[in-house]
Order: C-alpha cells, then sequence, then structure tokens
C-alpha cells in the first residue's frame, strides 16, 4: 500500500505543468492580514456539525439521520452541497496549519459518505431530493429544463455532484485520504452509466443547466489514475454552446450567468495540464484574460446580479450586487491552473488584487461571515451572509476560499523557486533541501526580507515578483548588497547562485498611491496604495462627496491622512459595519449644480406627496403593518430590490395579502402603489378593494432598475360611508404578487 499510494502520488503532478504549488504542508503564514483571515475562518469551520452537512445523503441513502440539516439552501435550494466544500476545506486547513481537528472531520465525513454511498450500491452519492429517480429520468433521455437552476424539478442536481467530486478529490490529493480517491472513482463511474445512453444533442441541452466543473473533476480524476474513459468523460463534458464561441476569440459573455461559466474554463485548463490539447488552453487563456482585464472592477471582482454585461462598459453597472465571490473564487482557481501553465507574473498581479480587495474584504473580521456580493455602489455597507442560516453558495465557496490563503504565495519548476505574494511566512522546497523564511509587515510596509535556511549549499534560481503597481525606489538587495535590476514592473527578477544557510534577500516595494479610471467615465476613479483598493470610509453616513473635475490628477486631490475631500481614504478589507465609497464622481461646477437642483426637485416631490398622503403602510414595518390589519396567505417580506436599496422593505405573495388603510368619505382618492422595474418570475396579479377587483397588474422585467408608481383610482362606490378599505393584492395562478414596496392612499394632484 505505501508504494502505490507513492505511485499515485506521482501521477497527481499535470504532465504539462510548467510549475507546481509546494505541498501546503510545507508553507506556513505569519501575523498579518492573511493568517488572521485563514484562523478566523478556521474557528468558523470547527463551529460547524458534520452530522447536519452529511444529513441529507443519509435521508437519501435510506439511512437514519443523526441530526437536522442545516437551514437554507441545505435543507431548500442545493441540499448537500455544503459537505463537498466542507471537505476542501478542511482538508486545506489541516494541511496549512497541522491541526488534527481538521482532519478528524475529514475522517468523519468521509465515513460517513461511504456509509451512504454503501447503502445506495453502486456508486451513486447524492442529497438531492429524490435524485434516484430524478437521474433515472434523465438516463431515459427525459430531460426537462425549464429556465434558471430547475433540471426535472430539482435545482442543478450535476452542479451538486461535481462539488461532491470536488471535495472528495480534494480530501484524496490535499489530506490524503484513500477512501476518498476509491469514493470519487465510484461516483464518477456512476456518472458515466448515467449518462451513456444519451446523444450528444441531448447532454448539450442537459449542461443548460448550471453543472459546475464536472469536466475538470473528471480530468483531475484522469490526471491522478490514468484511466482513459475519465478523460473520454471530461471531454463529453463541453458545453459547446459557451465553449465554441470563445475557443474562435469571439467574447460572447455579455448576458448571461458569470459564476456558472468559471468551472467550465478551468476545466479545459487541468484537461491541458492533463492531456495537452492546445484548443483547450488558448479558450481558458481568452476566457480568463476577458474577465480578469475587460469584466472586472478595481476590486478584481466581477459582474452585476450574477450577470455578466458588455465588455469595458461598468460605470452603469455600480450596486449592491456588484461582485459575486463565488465569481472570485472561481477566477483565483482559474489562475492557479493557467500559472502551472505558464508562470506569468500578471497572473500573480491579478491574484493579489483579488486576493486583497475582495476576498479578505468580503469576510467579516470578527466572526468569518462573508458577502454573497461585494457592493460598489457609493454609500452602502456590506451585506454579510449568516453563518449558519441560509448556506448559499458563497457561504459554502467560502468554506474552500479562506483555506487557500497560503497556496497563492510560492511555486516551484525544477530548479527555481517563485516568490509571488509577500506575507510573513516560510516555505520548505525539500527537494532542494532548502527553506525561506520571508519576514515581513506587507501590506503596510514596503519591506520584505527573505532568509534562506539549506541542509547544504544548493543551486537554485529564485524569482521574485516586480509588481506593476511597484513604484521608483524599487530595489533589491542579496547580502546587504544592492543589485543592478534589468526587470520591469510586471515581470520577475531572477537571482541564480549556489545558496548557503544565511543568505537574505531584501526588497523595498514602494507602495505609491494612484488612481484607476473607470474605462467607460474616466469621471469616475477608484484609488490604490500598492495593491490595495482604498475607500473612503464614510462611518455611519450615506452623504457621498464628490470632488472637483478641475484638470487636476486625481491623485493630487488625495490630502495627507490620507484624506479625500475630507474623508478618510482607508483599504477596503478594513473597513466593516460601516458606509463606504469606491469609485469617486469628479464632477465640473455646473454639474454639481444640476446635480443638486434633481435632489432639490426630488425632495419637493415627495413634499407634494406626503401633503396629498391620507393614509400609508409602512411596507415590512412590523408595527405599521400591525397597526394597517395585515392578513395574508403565503406572504413574505424583505429588504432590497434583488441587491439594491438595501434599505427598501418590500412583501410579496404566491397567495395573497391585504391590509386595512383609512379613506377620506366625500372626495376622489387613489391607491398609489411603488414597484421594482427589474422584478423576475410570473407576477401577474390582482388589485382588489373591499374584495372587488380593481386592476390586474404585471410586473415588467424589462422596465428601468427603478422603483416606479402605479395610480389604482379607487371607485367613489367602494368607498362610499366607509372610514377605511380593505385592499387585496393576489396572485393570479403559478404568480407572485408584488414585490410592493410602498402603499398609500392619496388625494389628486
Amino acid at each position: 500500500m505505501r508504494w502505490t499510494r507513492l505511485f499515485l502520488l506521482l501521477l497527481t503532478t499535470p504532465l504539462l505543468a510548467a510549475t507546481q504549488p509546494f505541498d501546503l504542508r510545507d508553507v506556513r503564514l505569519f501575523d498579518g492580514p492573511l493568517r488572521r483571515s485563514q484562523e478566523v475562518h478556521a474557528r468558523y469551520l470547527l463551529s460547524l456539525d458534520v452530522d447536519r452537512l452529511v444529513s441529507r445523503f443519509r435521508a437519501e441513502a435510506g439511512l437514519p439521520t443523526k441530526a437536522e440539516a442545516y437551514p437554507g439552501w441545505e435543507s431548500v435550494e442545493l441540499p448537500g452541497v455544503a459537505a463537498g466544500f466542507y471537505l476542501s476545506g478542511c482538508s486545506r486547513l489541516w494541511a496549512v496549519t497541522g491541526d488534527q481537528r481538521f482532519l478528524d472531520r475529514v475522517t468523519n465525513l468521509l465515513d460517513q459518505l461511504a456509509a451512504c454511498q454503501q447503502a445506495n450500491g453502486d456508486g451513486f452519492l447524492s442529497a438531492t431530493r429524490g435524485g434516484r429517480q430524478l437521474f433515472a429520468e434523465i438516463a431515459r433521455g427525459d430531460i426537462r429544463h425549464t429556465g434558471g437552476w430547475m433540471l426535472n424539478g430539482q435545482p442543478e442536481p450535476y452542479y451538486a455532484l461535481e462539488k461532491l467530486l470536488s471535495g472528495l478529490r480534494d480530501a484524496w490529493r490535499v489530506a490524503g485520504q484513500d477512501k476518498a480517491l476509491v469514493m470519487e472513482r465510484a461516483a464518477a463511474d456512476w456518472l458515466e452509466r448515467n449518462v451513456a445512453g444519451l446523444s450528444d444533442e441531448q447532454l448539450q441541452r442537459l449542461m443548460a443547466c448550471e453543472f459546475g466543473g464536472l469536466n475538470w473533476v473528471l480530468a483531475d480524476l484522469y490526471a491522478d489514475t490514468r484511466e482513459p474513459r475519465y478523460l473520454a468523460l471530461s471531454r463529453r463534458w463541453q458545453h459547446r454552446a459557451v465553449l465554441e464561441p470563445l475557443s474562435r476569440g469571439i467574447d460572447n459573455l455579455p448576458g448571461i450567468h458569470a459564476n456558472t461559466q468559471f468551472p467550465k474554463f478551468s476545466g479545459l485548463a487541468a484537461r491541458y495540464l492533463a492531456a495537452g490539447d492546445p484548443v483547450d488552453r488558448r479558450t481558458a487563456e481568452f476566457f480568463w484574460d476577458r474577465v480578469a482585464h475587460h469584466h472586472s472592477y478595481a476590486s478584481g471582482s466581477n459582474s452585476l446580479a450574477e450577470h455578466f454585461g458588455p465588455p469595458d462598459q461598468l460605470a452603469k453597472r455600480l450596486d449592491t450586487n456588484t461582485g459575486e465571490s463565488c465569481n472570485a473564487w472561481n477566477m483565483l482557481r482559474l489562475s492557479g491552473l493557467l500559472y502551472q501553465i505558464e508562470p506569468r507574473a500578471s497572473i500573480m498581479d491579478y491574484v493579489e488584487r483579488v486576493l486583497y480587495n475582495h476576498i479578505l474584504a468580503a469576510q467579516h473580521p470578527g466572526d468569518g461571515r462573508v458577502c454573497y456580493f461585494l457592493s460598489l455602489k457609493s454609500g452602502t455597507a456590506k451585506t454579510y451572509e449568516p453563518l449558519t442560516g441560509r448556506f448559499a453558495c458563497c457561504t459554502c465557496s467560502g468554506f474552500d476560499s479562506y483555506a487557500r490563503h497560503a497556496e497563492w504565495l510560492y511555486a516551484h519548476d525544477d530548479d527555481t523557486l517563485y516568490c509571488n505574494l509577500y506575507a510573513a511566512s516560510t516555505v520548505q522546497w525539500r527537494a532542494k533541501r532548502l527553506s525561506v523564511a520571508q519576514a515581513t509587515a506587507f501590506p503596510d510596509d514596503d519591506d520584505v526580507r527573505l532568509t534562506f535556511t539549506c541542509a547544504a549549499p544548493v543551486a537554485a534560481c529564485v524569482a521574485l515578483r516586480c509588481p506593476t503597481w511597484v513604484g521608483p525606489g524599487f530595489s533589491v538587495s542579496l547580502n546587504g548588497r544592492a543589485l543592478e535590476l534589468s526587470a520591469q514592473p510586471g515581470s520577475y527578477v531572477v537571482l541564480e547562485r549556489t545558496w548557503r544557510s544565511g543568505d537574505r534577500i531584501d526588497l523595498v516595494l514602494p507602495r505609491t498611491l494612484r488612481a484607476e479610471p473607470m474605462p467607460d467615465d474616466p469621471r469616475l476613479v477608484a484609488f490604490f496604495r500598492g495593491p490595495l483598493l482604498l475607500a473612503g470610509d464614510l462611518g455611519q453616513s450615506s452623504a457621498v462627496p464628490t470632488l472637483p473635475d478641475d484638470g487636476r490628477p486625481a491623485a493630487a486631490l488625495v490630502q495627507d491622512g490620507p484624506l479625500l475631500a475630507g474623508v478618510p481614504l482607508v483599504p477596503l478589507y478594513r473597513v466593516h459595519d460601516r458606509r463606504y465609497v469606491v469609485y469617486w464622481e469628479r464632477l465640473s461646477a455646473e454639474q454639481e449644480a444640476e446635480r443638486r437642483r434633481l435632489a432639490a426637485a426630488e425632495a419637493a416631490r415627495l413634499k407634494a406627496l406626503e401633503s396629498r398622503t391620507v393614509d400609508r403602510v409602512l411596507i415590512g414595518d412590523a408595527a405599521s403593518e400591525a397597526a394597517h390589519g395585515l392578513t395574508g396567505e403565503r406572504t413574505n417580506t424583505g429588504r432590497g430590490a434583488y441587491g439594491e436599496h438595501p434599505e427598501a422593505r418590500w412583501r410579496d405573495a404566491q397567495g395573497w395579502f391585504a391590509y386595512r388603510l383609512k379613506v377620506t368619505p366625500g372626495q376622489p382618492l387613489a391607491l398609489l402603489a411603488s414597484y421594482w422595474g427589474r422584478e423576475l418570475g410570473a407576477r401577474t396579479f390582482d388589485v382588489l378593494v373591499e374584495g372587488q377587483v380593481v386592476a390586474t397588474t404585471t410586473l415588467d422585467s424589462s422596465r428601468p432598475a427603478a422603483f416606479y408608481d402605479v395610480t389604482y383610482p379607487l371607485p367613489a362606490a367602494l368607498a362610499a360611508g366607509r372610514t377605511s378599505i380593505t385592499v387585496t393584492f393576489r396572485a393570479k395562478p403559478g404568480n407572485t404578487a408584488g414585490g410592493l414596496f410602498d402603499l398609500r392612499v392619496v388625494r389628486p394632484e
């Protein structure tokens, strides 16, 4: 078994990799923002209950459950998905910390999943509700994808399967658990049988529903076993509608769901590493370039409301639902694979940008909660997912994401150690019997020192990333002697010599202040110091200052402190529980005056509306709704308009809801209802007064992303002799009534 294990470990080395990340057991982080992020994440993962994570698997396998499944997506939308992510995160945290508790979590989860797989009897392993029947239907060619994430009545069953396979892969590769590879192969064999009878056309139709990176895990399984059938199966999971245009250099991303796509391209990169098809490499690299350089914000993250927009047109795509965290995690993973293919400093420039300005920025340092979206709308605050109340996709991908920090620091080939990120840490290069300790307070300080310890003098190259953001004064010294440098920002400084214990390299990385304009609107500007995106800390105020457009360079507007328009500038990753601004708007005196005029006009409009209001329900406010006699069936309330206007409250219903509002007899009146212009789904409903339909409304998602009002005149007969009326919103069958954001009884203008 020992020799078999060694042989299989050797097989996991991709055949066409130019570089390899170090085994995470050979990298340790010391104090700094990456280590602190890792520690708060570790505490969070240890707080979770394995029995609850595996509960739905046991139920589907017919085994008694040991605990109730967690709520939210784990119970409703995507049961079982968290378990795969948990395997990945705990495997990595065991490797980077040596803490046995994480390995115990991995083995406990594997043991319970293995019992479920054994009970199923044929390699099948799923927590999807009614998964046996669902997958059997698909195997017969009965494929019912009605749009969105539903496939044969359940959300994304093949996506859920891929997350499980990914967790098993990581438990094998990272945590060294032989059982995980056996289970992964059994599940992959079952998958092969499941789709064996489907034609290519049927499989393409199936892939219109999100399936994660099945081509990726199967390519990795081929790399781990050298079983050709896994490579063949990986090639079957080739979603041509998305991949083929990009393989020809066509950016077909605008309008499509973003996170669905990333793993498909990581699958191409992994398959190139395993099998060497140049089309796979070319397509993955083109996709990465388009996203990193044409669809991403200053934070390095991308998408609005989970979707890509037109390339290089981002100025009107800044809101509370920009920058999905799953996207950032997935782009980092793709970056790591492409770096193995070709070690380019530009890839690690991007990794650094995303790691500090989205990944760290999206994690609450107190308890490890993460943001689903990282808001870039000026004057807003970050919104965090609950630790155990929802288990949405970005919470689950965070299980893995925040365990990976050490992975990005170093890489190696046969002769060269690459130092890619600067953070207090150590790395052991076992093949060279060499270790390097990195001492630095970066990113708060410019200085970095690398100190070498060698069992014996050893010849090797050390490649030091010279970041694109580095300012004048960048320097490298070896054992106290300054070196003449030819490297340019965005490349590597390569030192080749025989290294001895005590050798040291000192770097100075000047973190200069700079401004980055929005590509399609230079009046919108973000500010950086070195790699760190700076945010204006507004405290609890939502008032966003503007900057003068007076001909001066944007960076010249920053005052000592640093301050911008009197607002402190701090790294975005350190702003929590406060409002902020990232993109600053520069306005001329005339533009500023026009903005004030529009604000005054809106204030006057609202004042006039208040003067006409007879009664108003504050939607979603418990006291106001109770005072207005709220009743209903299958009705819900919440905040925000698809990530926008987080203070705005709404109510909707698949059944109905009703209020009692005051009226003044003897004068014409109307109902005024406020809706959001981009409501999704079927939303046709009746508006009733005293049980009589006065209007039927359909909310049209093609409207602008803004609130709008609909006025419903009140028939005089329905209000006659009354001091109050009952107003009901009742959904048509298969529809939703609302969301309703405001409801008033008003007098005519």
